[in-house]
């Protein structure tokens, strides 16, 4: 494989597979893994019927005979040895990683990696407990391929093998880096993981921090990244904010390229940066005024503080992540859509609604709202434009998210016989 690979978001690991009991120093190496594998089959509906149908032949066939599921864990896992299941997985996804479907391979791998659907141990000669993790990766040739690393509990023995998918073939590597990220397993007690998070992750930017290669750079954004999201889950908004900017200065001066795997920590960072702005201008409130110069003055303010925050969104959909571009898309759209109802649902100004009762069939009431209404218009067809690009985008991709299903119900309001309500046939 040509060039350096570039490690994926750790979010798109397959598993994390942690141990059981001790194996005696006598015992043959092999690995057994139990997984729920009719639930993983579920999750793989994502692919053709076809290709799922195999994957499960071939996940079944990995089932050892007379296997037994580790304690605790139930009858519906079972006991697979972990080369032909973790090959059948590969060959599941394998046609699926080039351009224009990666995002059904991320979905699906993020989907695993969420759920309690594989665990397992890899039994040593030598003994002693490890970790495996499965990930996805992309080569700067462009090629996808997989790593799986395994991590001994005692320091010093990571190995680490990638499978090019599209040669075939084993390269064997380390890196100190890959092998140094922490994974943090959660103990229940949120609070606690947070400052655990921060501090192994903190210890991480110390030792690999300035390691700007393209193998590394994607790591030092997703610490920077876990460290903000522990921040934020400690109440502490002001410097998770900080350490959010950090992941986008990142980002940037690491020459991140859009679309790139690495790109979803930025893009993820600048619009959590925009969350304040946003729920600034939901809690603004555009107050009509008799005084006509006073109420252009007001109405240029609202229209401007929408067209500076749609101007704000920008970057994260330039990321071209196709989860933030639809986030971003949708919240382009519903500044429009705010400022539109703003206009439409502010009272009228004290002035109107006295000449109007002198003069009840004179219309005047009637008369400003029309010229409101029509103030209105290009806001709610800018919000319009912005969720049809969304659902246009996310056909592409392809993408279904809650952004996605926002945008279809925004447009549903707006009109109904052309988009149907999400969900409706």
């Amino acid at each position: 494989m040509k060039g350096s690979p570039i490690t994926l978001s750790v979010a798109t690991l397959a598993a994390i597979l942690v141990g059981g009991t001790v194996a005696s120093a006598d015992m043959p190496a092999r690995n057994f893994y139990w997984a729920k594998v009719d639930a993983i089959v579920k999750l793989a509906d994502v692919f053709p019927a076809a290709e799922v149908a195999t994957f499960k032949t071939q996940a079944e066939n990995a089932a050892i005979k007379g296997g037994q599921p580790k304690a605790g864990l139930g009858p519906s896992y079972k006991s697979v040895e972990e080369g032909p299941f973790f090959g059948a997985l590969q060959s599941l996804i394998k046609p699926h990683v080039g351009k224009g479907e990666i995002s059904k391979v991320e979905g699906f791998l993020k989907a695993v990696s969420d759920g309690p659907w594989i665990h397992g141990r890899l039994l040593a000669r030598n003994g002693g407990d490890f970790v495996t993790i499965l990930s996805l990766v992309a080569g700067s040739d462009g090629k996808w391929v997989f790593r799986r690393l395994d991590k001994a509990v005692n320091p010093g023995s990571w190995k680490g093998t990638t499978f090019d998918s599209s040669l075939g073939i084993e390269v064997k590597r380390r890196h100190a880096a890959i092998a140094a990220f922490p994974v943090i397993e959660a103990s229940g007690d949120a609070r606690r993981d947070h400052q655990k998070t921060i501090a192994a992750m903190t210890e991480f930017l110390r030792r690999y921090g300035d390691d700007a290669s393209d193998e590394v750079s994607p790591l030092v954004l997703d610490a920077y990244h876990r460290i903000a999201r522990a921040q934020e889950g400690l109440g502490r908004a002001k410097d998770a904010a900080v350490t959010f900017a950090r992941v986008v200065a990142e980002g940037k001066s690491r020459g991140i390229k859009p679309g790139a795997l690495a790109a979803t920590f930025v893009a993820d960072a600048e619009f959590r940066i925009l969350e304040p702005q946003f729920q600034a201008f939901v809690a603004f409130k555009f107050v009509a005024s008799d005084d006509a110069k006073t109420m252009q003055q007001r109405l240029k303010e609202l229209t401007d503080k929408a067209v500076a925050l749609k101007r704000a969104y920008e970057p994260v959909i330039a990321w071209n992540r196709p989860y933030w571009v639809t986030a971003a898309g949708f919240r382009t759209g519903e500044v429009f859509h705010l400022c539109a109802r703003k206009l439409l649902e502010a009272p009228p100004p004290p002035r109107i609604k006295k000449l109007d009762g002198e003069s009840p069939g004179s219309g005047i009431l009637n008369q400003y709202r029309e010229i409101i209404r029509q103030h209105a218009q290009p806001a709610a067809k800018a919000a319009q434009e912005s969720w049809v690009k969304v659902l246009g985008y996310a056909a592409k991709a392809p993408i279904s998210n809650e952004w996605t299903r926002q945008s279809q119900s925004r447009l549903h309001g707006y009109q109904p016989e052309r988009y149907p309500a999400p969900g409706d046939k």
